[in-house]
């Protein structure tokens, strides 16, 4: 009798240490700026299946600006934060400049052209160079490029002379390159972007994110865009977070971190088109010559050596993409 109940204990135990036993979810972290919106990529990441199988809950954590995500990334005050490339301007690390590749005006075609370099060695290695900022750099935070729409075409570096442009958000950078072209701007944060191109001078533009473009619907006439400045960030984790995640929720982090750049570029080809059929908003492309002529006025305004090897580096790239393409094709 004695034995029967004991052979039943052990049988028990054996059944116990079999079925796994589903681990209790952790909160982690997630830094963002407060004036982000919840974007295609951050959804992505929140609802994941493969994170929660992985016992990761994220919890949205707010900061009032891209530098201060950075920083309590850093610190490890936060699990993981997502901020714009720009908030490196603000910060010194010895050596790290190739971000910037990533956020040159006027370096890039369109979201598709960002994308498809981005893809190639030259993110990888970009990925790789922000880790001497002591984070763990997990993917790019693609948000599309910001666009300067107009009233008339704006193609060549003629049409920026005396351009009066507002820009709801405030950045040197964009002024600087805006200025040094002959464009005459002014930052205003509380005007519509409606009334900005209703009234007024005809020579009038604005500087728009993607997500402002809703606001255009509005406006009477035709209205061009042309591609402005790339509007990307990256995802990254602090240094003692990820060294002590195991392998099975570094893999999770990485499902769910293809499925939210792959639902993001979505987003992004969805909001051009749209922009396009339902806005009135047409395209121009500038030709290479054009682009080349804006970036060396720029280079010689702004920092010059470094926007040139930055140009550089980005058509090698693009060779790479063209190159792959072909292949393609054959």
């Amino acid at each position: 009798m004695i034995s029967r109940c004991w052979k039943g204990v052990v049988v028990a135990l054996v059944l116990l240490v079999a079925i796994p036993v589903e681990s209790k979810s952790a909160e982690v972290k997630l830094g963002l700026p407060l004036q982000q919106q919840r974007d295609a990529f951050f959804e992505s990441l929140t609802n994941s299946t493969e994170l929660q199988a992985a016992g990761i809950q994220i919890i949205a954590t707010h900061y009032l600006n891209d530098k201060e995500v950075l920083d309590a990334t850093t610190e490890g005050s936060i699990d993981v934060g997502l901020f714009a490339l720009s908030a490196f301007d603000q910060v010194r690390f010895d050596g790290l400049r190739l971000y910037t590749t990533f956020t040159r005006p006027f370096f890039f075609r369109n979201g598709a052209d960002l994308f498809a370099i981005q893809d190639t060695a030259l993110g990888d290695a970009v990925l790789s160079d922000l880790r001497r900022a002591q984070l763990f750099p997990l993917r790019f935070w693609n948000r599309g490029l910001s666009q300067i729409v107009a009233r008339q075409p704006i193609s060549s570096v003629q049409d920026f002379y005396r351009l009066k442009v507002v820009d709801r958000k405030s950045d040197a950078t964009n002024t600087s390159a805006l200025e040094s072209l002959g464009a005459e701007t002014t930052f205003d944060s509380e005007v519509s972007v409606s009334s900005t191109l209703s009234f007024g001078p005809v020579k009038k533009a604005a500087v728009l994110d993607p997500e402002e473009r809703e606001g255009l619907a509005g406006v009477r006439g035709q209205l061009y865009s042309t591609e402005f400045e790339p509007i990307v960030g990256i995802l990254a984790a602090s240094e003692s977070y990820w060294k002590q995640l195991s392998e099975r929720q570094k893999q999770a982090w990485k499902h769910a971190l293809e499925d939210a750049a792959a639902r993001s570029r979505d987003q992004i080809r969805t909001s051009e088109l749209t922009a396009r059929q339902q806005l009135k908003i047409q395209s121009v492309q500038l030709t290479s010559g054009k682009r080349r002529e804006i970036i060396a006025i720029m280079s010689k305004a702004l920092d010059g050596s470094k926007i040139h090897k930055d140009l550089l580096t980005v058509e090698e790239a693009r060779a790479q993409v063209s190159v792959g393409e072909q292949k393609k094709k054959n």
